[in-house]
């Protein structure tokens, strides 16, 4: 009984992971520069994506030999993503440069274009792009912006989303 109650448990454990899940590949620049892994932009997608109905997990590029043209095709991440077992594969690459103003202080243009595929099918659910200018006192402000367009931009692509 006791044995048949446990698998009972794990089974219904089971059922409640069928959620569809997000392949999130990000590839940021800033100022020609690849960033670190713990990126802001990916960060902030990954903590927004975290409140909605989809399972997420993703891969940040490491260095340039890693990125990503808008224009170029996106087959060979489809796969990744496919193999993985996602449903769903979201391609971000976002471009920034900053202006130094004054002592800590800028402005940061940031152009991010991304593409919402179904993974099994292969097909384009979704693409678009967004231009956002941050204008900061100090970096600090920078980095938690960065973070807030990570928020945003998961609020647009949910939108492509069809209804699961």
């Amino acid at each position: 009984m006791k044995r048949s109650l446990i698998i009972l448990l794990f089974l219904g454990m089971a059922m409640g992971l069928a959620a569809n899940t997000l392949f999130l590949y990000s590839y940021e620049l800033l100022e020609g520069e690849t960033q670190s892994f713990s990126t802001s932009i990916n960060e902030g997608m990954m903590e927004e994506l975290f409140e909605t109905p989809y399972i997420a997990y993703d891969n940040v590029a490491q260095n340039n030999s890693e990125a990503f043209d808008p224009a170029m095709d996106l087959n060979d991440f489809l796969v990744m993503a496919k193999t993985g077992g996602a449903h769903y594969f979201l391609a971000v690459n976002s471009v920034s440069h900053e202006n130094e103003l004054n002592e800590g202080a800028g402005e940061l243009d940031s152009e991010i274009h991304y593409f919402l595929y179904n993974a099994k099918t292969s097909e384009l659910l979704g693409a678009g792009r967004l231009l956002k200018r941050i204008v900061f006192e100090k970096k600090t402000q920078m980095e938690k912006a960065f973070v807030e367009i990570g928020h945003e931009l998961v609020h647009t692509v949910m939108d492509f989303f069809p209804g699961d």
